[in-house]
Parts: structure tokens; sequence; C-alpha cells
């Protein structure tokens, strides 16, 4: 059972990774990696990942977070990574998350010896080379993820889901995605590797996009 206190985190939680994601579904972003953006388009999920390569390649492999979210806007295209960064830049101007009395660390994690990336919104601040299990990050964990278009709380029960209004319908692709990041550890290093710092969003509200 959720306290009052937690029901209020998590409802801001929610609404802000909602807000978030309306990026992709207003600019039609596709993946590359997404067979279901491609079928019977072969030569279009090739142009896509030659546009997705290529932006990478010319900005170093997704040099700042502004310039990738210019890429993935201005090509419409972008794979798991790429639609992480852009959800980290949009929760960092989230007014929800920046006016909030509570603590909402937001991080682009992956998931260790499954290439996948997505950001959560959490209370729990995942260190370097210091992997964690999915339940370490708590009830109230709000997993985003760009690839498949989805916010969940990995950590609720089904009727605590339920009765805070916190459960978000899925598809198969996205049901199985969720338990694949169930099954793995989850860990910063691929935010590390793409060189981005892992900050609160009340506290750095710097990010602008050119």
């Amino acid at each position: 059972m959720l306290t009052a206190t937690e029901r209020e985190i998590c409802e801001t939680r929610k609404e802000a990774a909602k807000s978030a994601l309306l990026f992709f579904k207003g600019k039609h972003i596709k993946s590359a990696n997404n067979p279901f953006h491609w079928v019977g388009n072969r030569s279009g999920r090739q142009a896509a990942w030659n546009t997705i390569n290529n932006y990478r390649t010319n900005d170093s492999h997704l040099a700042s977070v502004a310039q990738t979210v210019e890429n993935v806007s201005a090509t419409g295209v972008g794979n798991c990574e790429d639609k992480a960064v852009v959800l980290y830049f949009n929760l960092h101007q989230n007014v929800r998350l920046s006016i909030s009395e509570h603590h909402h660390n937001v991080q682009i994690v992956g998931s260790v010896g499954w290439d996948h990336s997505f950001v959560i919104i959490s209370d729990v601040d995942i260190q370097p080379r210091q992997p964690v299990d999915c339940y370490d990050l708590g009830k109230t964990c709000c997993i985003v993820d760009g690839w498949t278009e989805d916010w969940h709380f990995p950590n609720m029960s089904l009727n605590e889901l339920n009765d805070n209004h916190l459960r978000s319908s899925c598809w198969i692709r996205q049901a199985w995605a969720r338990e694949k990041i169930r099954r793995h550890k989850i860990g910063c290093t691929n935010a590390n590797i793409l060189g981005y710092k892992h900050v609160k969003p009340k506290e750095d509200r710097s990010l602008k996009l050119r």
C-alpha cells in the first residue's frame, strides 16, 4: 500500500513521463531497429539506419544533448539511446518535476547484458560501475522507454497500480521490453559512455535547445 506522499510522487512522475513521450508521437519518430515501423519497407529501414549512423558520426556519437534532440527532430528517426537522450532533455524541462518539493532523480541508464537504453525517474542515484536490480529502485521508480514509447512502474503489484491509477496499458512489444528490463541489472554505464551527466531537473535548468 502506498503512502499519500508516495502516491503524489508517482502521480508527478507518471504525468511527466506521459508528457515527455508525446514528442515521439507528435513528430512521428521511428526507430531503425524497430521492425514494426518498417513492415514491407526494407529500403526505408536501411535509409533510417544510414541517417542515424550519419548524424552520430558527424556529431561524435551523440556529443551533446541539445544536438541529439535536433537530429532526432529534424530526421524523424532515432534508436533507443537517441530517444533516451530526447526524454532526458524533455524531462529536464518538465514543470511538474521542477516545481515538485520531492526528489526526482532523472538518469539515462542501460540494461547490463542487453543493448538497450532508457530513462528512469526515481529516488535512487545509480552510481557508475555499480549496477542495481530493478527492484532496488523502489516502488516509486518510473521507467520511461522511448524505444517502445512506454512508461511503467515496475516494482508495484497489479493491485497497487490499479488502486492508484498508475497502470499503463501495453501491447506485446512493450510487455516484452518490460520483462527484459526486469531480468537485467540496470546501470548508468551507457550514460557515462555517452557523456551525459545525470542531474535532478530542479538543480539544472541550463539545457537549452539551440
